[in-house]
């Protein structure tokens, strides 16, 4: 019996170092494009890009940063939203637990300076369904939160 429960421990063990080797590194899924063509006339710039980007780094000693940007742009009017969050990972079979320790994020905004802030977010544990995949020779982590909906995140080189 002792043997049997010394092995599955041992095994349980083997499977999150796989995974944890799996998931090790920087991910990030997203990014700006620009299908706005306003151009400022007095300076002539282009307005800048809209979209979303996030980021995971997931280092060996269990703990991870994520972080992302949402920017949207409207004629001369851009609002960007940054967040950073970091905590602890851990798994629990297929489910990706992520434990914050810090959470903040900053609004600016180029023409309401009432959306110009920054502040520390309420701290919160976050579980995922994830995998990994390949998808042309490279790998992808797919991970589905809540929502039901799978964001895809490349491997940073």
């Amino acid at each position: 019996m002792k043997k049997t429960l010394f092995l599955a421990a041992a095994l349980t063990g083997a499977a999150v170092a796989a995974n944890n080797d799996q998931l090790l590194g920087e991910w990030t899924s997203g990014g700006l494009t620009s299908s706005i063509n306003y151009v400022n006339k007095v300076t002539g710039a282009y307005a800048p890009p809209s979209g979303a980007i996030a980021n995971y780094k997931f280092l060996a000693d269990g703990t991870y940063e994520e972080t992302g940007l949402l920017q949207s742009t409207a004629y001369n009017c851009t609002t960007k939203l940054w967040f950073e969050r970091r905590g602890r990972y851990a798994f629990a079979g297929s489910q990706l637990v992520l434990e914050e320790a810090s959470s903040k994020m900053r609004s600016e905004d180029n023409c309401r300076k009432q959306w110009n802030y920054e502040k520390q977010n309420d701290l919160k544990r976050s579980v995922f369904e994830w995998r990994m995949e390949m998808q042309d020779g490279s790998p992808r982590l797919v991970v589905k939160g809540p929502g039901g909906q799978p964001v895809i995140y490349r491997r940073k080189p």
